[in-house]
């Protein structure tokens, strides 16, 4: 099987949920437009040096597959989370950035897990939701970067990432010509619109509701202020969804909002990453609250998230709000 080379410097042999080695050819998901689309809508697409590249190949032995292979909502919010789990740890080993979290770029695999030292440090020993085996891998680093302790943007950097999944916080800065702090917050909330995506996509084949199909077309425009408008729209839910969660769609949808609830107040805390070392102890209580959420949200809803997607649907549609 061929493979491209993840340009993470992964520094040890361990094998890590949600760390691969390499990343395998899948079918492509989405294709960001070009620069000229987006210079012909008044962004400004700054033209720089062409970085030197070297192509490079190699075989490595796991397998995965692409996140539609997901038969169960339960399935691909582990994935999502292993994945994630994977990305701290390059963070806390490298001080790099993956910077395109997207759905091609995390594969659903199936193998043991065999180095959870990662657990430790985000958690303690006593993890309740520990993880027996491996189930999401993030790939693709081609657009990683060290970030180090930079206090303040490099100067002519340009933002990066798939549109759909980009974080609210980057599409702002971007279509507001503001400079641009790439956090790890940022790639976390990748991870929200991964799960999103996915399971609107899931949706349409058993009958989508039409907010349903508003946010999905909204969220796969190549316009990012129309992207960026309907994720603050889902991300504003939070505050409805805390004082009147519905029934059903809470389970899958709740998930999300909550995750970008929980997001949010990071990074108002943070001020957005605009100033001070990009470090471990920084982000780490971002990286424990999105995966104990998810962890613990999994575990609620355990019976409901392990239904295959058009069962899982099917009792969405129950208690589906009229106004959708």
């Amino acid at each position: 099987m061929i493979c491209r080379m993840v340009i993470f410097p992964l520094g040890s042999s361990t094998k890590i949920p949600g760390l691969s080695r390499g990343t395998l050819r899948s079918r492509p998901t989405r294709i960001p437009p070009s620069t000229t689309s987006l210079a012909s809508q008044g962004f400004e697409v700054t033209t720089r040096k062409p970085e030197l590249r070297v192509h490079r190949r190699l075989y490595y032995s796991t397998v995965g597959k692409p996140l539609y292979n997901c038969k169960t909502p339960y399935e691909l919010i582990e994935c999502i989370l292993h994945a994630m789990i994977g990305h701290f740890n390059v963070f806390r080993k490298s001080n790099a950035l993956h910077r395109d979290v997207s759905e091609g770029n995390i594969l659903l695999v199936d193998e043991a897990v065999t180095g959870v030292d990662v657990f430790d440090e985000l958690f303690g020993s006593n993890f309740e939701y520990l993880p027996t085996r491996c189930q999401g891998n993030l790939i693709d680093g081609d657009l990683a970067k060290r970030i180090g302790d930079r206090k303040a943007p490099e100067a002519g950097e340009s933002i990066s990432g798939t549109i759909p999944f980009m974080s609210i916080n980057l599409l702002t800065r971007w279509t507001a010509k503001n400079p641009i702090y790439h956090n790890p917050n940022d790639d976390l909330e990748s991870g929200i619109w991964v799960a999103m995506l996915c399971g609107l996509e899931q949706s349409i084949k058993y009958g989508a509701s039409n907010q349903e199909k508003f946010w999905l077309t909204a969220l796969l425009s190549h316009d990012p202020r129309v992207v960026s408008g309907a994720k603050v729209n889902i991300r504003e839910l939070d505050v409805q969804w805390t004082l009147s969660p519905p029934p059903k769609i809470h389970a899958f949808y709740g998930l999300i909002v909550k995750w970008l609830g929980l997001l949010w107040r990071r990074e108002i805390a943070d001020d957005f990453g605009a100033d001070g070392p990009m470090s471990t102890e920084r982000y780490l209580p971002s990286y424990q609250e999105f995966l104990w959420e998810g962890f613990t949200w999994l575990k609620n809803y355990e019976a409901h998230f392990h239904k295959d997607w058009r069962e899982f649907f099917s009792l969405q549609r129950e208690n589906i709000p009229r106004h959708w």
